[in-house]
């Protein structure tokens, strides 16, 4: 399990991974407003584009794309969770980590590779057992990509 703490390329694609941890209290999905609203923030204070994204119950995998003048992953990631934190939990009674530390981090090099990446990301809830198709899970960035296709036709 890769740290996100190490340099990245400016302008790069990455497929990642982080993992609610099991004593968390709740899920992603139970809180998924205040998950989205952390994602909207962040992304306004230092922009990236969210190719992919999903929420599972315990995980939320994503697809990002960062500025080409910009290489910091990680402190895109450190400002999501410090703001969905404060977002769910009584901050002046619980101080303990929600998140599993460090994240699964893939550069994606090739078209083959984002591609690959987006679909694992789609069809996530599907492999678990959560949804028949990717589209009937509603905590997914498909559904953004299905409004655009829809208004370009």
């Amino acid at each position: 399990m890769m740290q996100l703490t190490r340099p990245s390329p400016a302008g790069k694609t990455a497929s990642l991974t982080f993992t609610l941890r099991g004593d968390a209290g709740f899920t992603l999905t139970d809180k998924y407003d205040a998950l989205r609203a952390a994602i909207r923030f962040t992304g306004q204070k230092m922009p990236f584009y969210s190719d992919a994204c999903v929420a599972l119950p315990n995980q939320l995998l994503c697809v990002w794309t960062l500025p080409a003048d910009d290489s910091n992953f990680a402190i895109r990631w450190q400002t999501i969770k410090n703001r969905f934190a404060s977002a769910v939990l009584d901050i002046e009674t619980e101080t303990r980590n929600i998140w599993t530390p460090g994240a699964n981090m893939q550069e994606l090099t090739s078209i083959v590779d984002y591609a690959d990446a987006v679909r694992r990301c789609w069809f996530a809830p599907v492999e678990r057992d959560l949804a028949i198709t990717p589209e009937d899970w509603a905590y997914s960035s498909i559904h953004r990509e299905d409004a655009e296709a829809q208004m370009a036709a």
